[in-house]
């Protein structure tokens, strides 16, 4: 456990131990404004508190197991930007770039990238982001 200790500190303070989706949204939107990039949505899935075969503890609705890390969930997170406001390719990449700095949202699982009708220089995406969790 002493071997050990230092890292798990270290894990305890990268991966966040809730699921504070107001943050997790006011830390995305901004690192949207950072890079001009309107946001139309970011959604998550949907509870399943209260609902047949809910989670037993509430903290972990909407989280689904990581396989490979015992105790880590994550909660998939969908992101589209504003198809009145397209945006350029380095605007999209330095997104890319600070979405994978910030410590919620460790991991884009899936894009899809689509050229403006009429302007293939300007592009309307979305994600879907995984914010991994380790609850207390």
């Amino acid at each position: 456990i002493e071997k050990y200790e230092e890292l798990n500190a270290i894990a305890q303070a990268i991966v966040p131990q809730d699921k504070d989706q107001a943050l997790a949204v006011r830390e995305l939107t901004n690192i949207a404004a950072r890079n001009r990039i309107t946001l139309a949505s970011v959604n998550f899935p949907a509870s399943t508190i209260g609902g047949t075969g809910s989670a037993k503890k509430a903290d972990l609705s909407q989280l689904e197991k990581v396989k490979s890390i015992p105790g880590v969930y994550a909660l998939s997170i969908t992101i589209t930007n504003s198809s009145s406001n397209p945006v350029t390719y380095t605007q999209f990449s330095k997104f890319l770039e600070d979405l994978e700095n910030n410590r919620r949202t460790a991991a884009v699982s899936t894009i899809s990238i689509q050229p403006q009708d009429g302007n293939a220089n300007r592009l309307v995406f979305s994600l879907v982001i995984n914010a991994y969790i380790k609850p207390s």
